[in-house]
């Protein structure tokens, strides 16, 4: 029973930890997104902004500094946060499938040298009594 026990505990915080994992991961990447979002409509607002300042109805983009460019710009700076956030979700699952791991291990190690003792000691009360 008490073995059982470690192993629904061991099960539940790996399940907890990777939900968790999954959570932050996503969040940050909902939040890069409105950020990028957010960096397109600024960039889009100045554009109006400048054309209505040259007497122009349609977005005035030519000789803008962040015309085309400054858009270009926001998709690669958004592109390499994924990234990172993305590359540092899968280094987290790595590390923690590498802890699940060892620590299957160390259990197994744990529940055999338990049973080496409990051997031992069975052999010697064996030979103690005959």
């Amino acid at each position: 029973m008490r073995r059982h026990g470690y192993k629904v505990l061991f099960a539940a915080a790996l399940l907890l930890l990777v939900a968790l994992s999954i959570w932050w991961t996503l969040l940050i990447h909902r939040s890069i997104q409105a950020e990028r979002d957010a960096a397109l409509r600024e960039l889009e607002l100045r554009q109006v902004l400048a054309s209505q300042e040259h007497g122009h109805d349609a977005p005035f983009l030519a000789g803008l500094p962040d015309g085309e460019a400054g858009e270009l710009e926001v998709r690669e700076r958004y592109e390499r946060r994924v990234f990172m956030v993305m590359g540092e979700g899968a280094l987290l699952f790595l590390l923690l499938g590498v802890c699940m791991l060892m620590l299957l291990r160390l259990f197994r190690q744990d529940r055999q040298r338990l049973e080496a003792t409990r051997n031992f000691i069975s052999s010697v009360t064996h030979e103690m009594k005959s």
